[in-house]
């Protein structure tokens, strides 16, 4: 008879299998693999897991609540839109460097080449994001603080793109290489500046009189 989990072990089997599945993609991830990551049978995560595509719904639900509740917080905290979009680029990087797995997990669901399955799969993984933002510049737009020329949904879709960037460039040494190509010696700070400086001049953003 298989033991009993405990909630620290189905967390490890959860953290264990999105480190794999990030380094080594869904297909070449197995449930032994995972197990012996975990340090327990097969059999046991059989008990608590249908088979690879219920284990792996469950990492995927395991890594947004965790990236919702920090887009969540960050935009909860924010004052303004300049100072919303400047804590999201920080926690957005910071995210990145402490959960690489996480990041690398999600760019490796962008290697499936079924097209129905990657739809799923974006809505899934953007709709927070997608959401907040989007409610974030339209009411900016009506408020008249951005530009109101271009969608808030396409201008909300360009401001994710640069978070994007942050996230590939915390958590793969490729794009951190990238990074210093491009920025030279430029730390995080002056980074997540640039990006939210040049995100305002695109979204047409109104400083405050006085500023």
């Amino acid at each position: 008879m298989c033991r009993k989990l405990t909630d620290t072990q189905r967390q490890s089997i959860l953290e264990n299998a999105i480190k794999l599945i990030g380094s080594r993609g869904i297909a070449r991830t197995t449930i032994r693999d995972i197990a012996e990551a975990s340090g327990v049978s097969v059999g046991v995560i059989y008990k608590y897991y249908q088979d690879k595509k219920t284990l792996f719904e469950a990492c995927l639900d395991h890594s947004l609540k965790f990236l919702s509740d920090t887009i969540l917080s960050a935009s909860a905290q924010s004052t303004s839109l300049a100072d919303g979009m400047e804590r999201l680029a920080r926690v957005s990087l910071k995210f990145a460097e402490e959960h690489p797995e996480y990041i690398r997990m999600y760019y490796a669901i962008t290697g499936s080449s079924d097209p129905e399955e990657t739809l799923i799969f974006a809505r899934r993984i953007e709709a927070v994001s997608a959401h907040e933002y989007n409610a974030l510049l339209e009411r900016a737009q009506k408020a008249g603080e951005i530009r109101s020329d271009v969608s808030p949904r396409i201008l909300s879709f360009c401001f994710d793109n640069l978070l994007m960037m942050l996230h590939l460039t915390g958590c793969w040494p490729y794009y951190d290489a990238r990074r210093k190509v491009y920025c030279g010696d430029a730390d995080d700070e002056e980074l997540i500046k640039g990006v939210v400086a040049f995100a305002k001049s695109g979204l047409g953003l109104k400083e405050p009189e006085g500023n």
